[in-house]
């Protein structure tokens, strides 16, 4: 800290400002106050003038809230972030009691879209060739071909945006649970076993839509000897 700081911060122009600093904080926490009070006292109004005012001209109220947003962003997150932290347990307490209570309603729509993942990707293991039918609960894998490509399990982005959801299938290839356990071994996922290391090198290079059982030629016949094919 240099010599101006020392003399500007035992100043009494710093004192003021100061003040002047404590005075606005205290200014804006008593109209917080006062719009709190204000809002409680007059709620059915205010809630029948917003009413009116959405149905009168919607686009400009969308507009508005759009507008309102964008200028205290950076407060309301901040805020959403402090309540998460404050009530963690209470929300996530909610949030099972939800899921469990309302089970089906939740996972539908991550189960029609893991369908159209099984349709994208051929419907039918590229191995054995077993037909997938997801909806029914049958049990598959989209298996990365390369797991270093991997950015996301496919399962934890059913209900993202579509296009993230395509990029992350087109690195993969439709496997039945059983062909799926014999693409990998040890304690890691990412980790190939010869078979999945097989299929890597034949489809990697190859189109999504191209990749699909091929009968007997899918592997070597040397190879198809050495894993038990």
């Amino acid at each position: 800290m240099s010599d101006f700081d020392l003399v500007y911060y035992d100043s009494e122009e710093f004192e003021a400002e100061c003040d002047v600093a404590w005075d606005e904080g205290e200014r804006l926490v008593k109209k917080w106050a006062s719009n709190q009070d204000y809002n409680e006292r007059n709620r059915e109004a205010i809630a029948a003038q917003s009413k009116e005012r959405r149905e009168k001209d919607p686009q400009k109220n969308i507009d508005t809230c759009r507008a309102n947003y964008r200028k205290h962003r950076k407060a309301l997150l901040a805020q959403k972030k402090l309540y998460y932290i404050e009530n963690h347990e209470e929300i996530k307490t909610k949030r099972r009691e939800y899921v469990h209570k309302n089970r089906d309603a939740v996972l539908e729509p991550n189960r029609r879209t893991a369908a159209w993942c099984v349709e994208f990707l051929g419907g039918a293991c590229v191995i054995c060739n077993c037909e997938i039918i997801a909806i029914l609960g049958d049990r598959y894998a989209t298996h990365h071909l390369d797991p270093s490509t991997k950015t996301y399990t496919v399962s934890s982005i059913l209900s993202g945006p579509e296009e993230r959801l395509v990029t992350e299938l087109e690195k993969c290839i439709l496997l039945c649970a059983p062909c799926h356990n014999r693409c990998h071994f040890g304690p890691h996922k990412n980790t190939l076993s010869a078979l999945g290391r097989a299929l890597r090198d034949k489809w990697i290079n190859v189109p999504v839509d191209q990749r699909r059982y091929c009968g007997d030629d899918r592997l070597t016949t040397t190879f198809k000897q050495k894993v038990g094919f």
